[in-house]
């Protein structure tokens, strides 16, 4: 009898480990977003502190390895740059929702 496709053999890794540098074991992976792109079309304008939620496509620019001054470990950081970016509704079933949840 078959397995359901969503379990995994035990043997089968889940992503591929983190590349070593200059022989050292990498404990994990950060993410840095960098530079300034426009939202294109038409926005509201946002308030101090309003959390605004986005969606966008970025491109990793510069792979660094820094080590963490708490605990010592050597941590990858992968730089991003954003080429787009655009709103994304909180809810996508509310047509009024525009990204944004303002503060009161």
């Amino acid at each position: 009898m078959s397995q359901p496709a969503e379990v995994l053999d035990e043997e089968q890794e889940l992503e591929p480990p983190i590349p070593m540098f200059e022989g050292q074991h990498v404990s994990r992976v950060a993410v840095k977003i960098s530079g300034l792109s426009t939202v294109d079309g038409e926005m509201k304008p946002f308030g101090i502190e309003d959390r605004v939620r986005l969606v966008g496509e970025f491109k990793c620019v510069k792979v660094l390895h820094e080590v963490d001054p708490k605990t010592g470990d050597l941590v990858r950081v992968q730089v991003l740059t954003p080429s787009e970016v655009a709103p994304c509704p909180w809810d996508p079933t509310n047509p009024h929702d525009d990204g944004v949840i303002r503060r009161r």
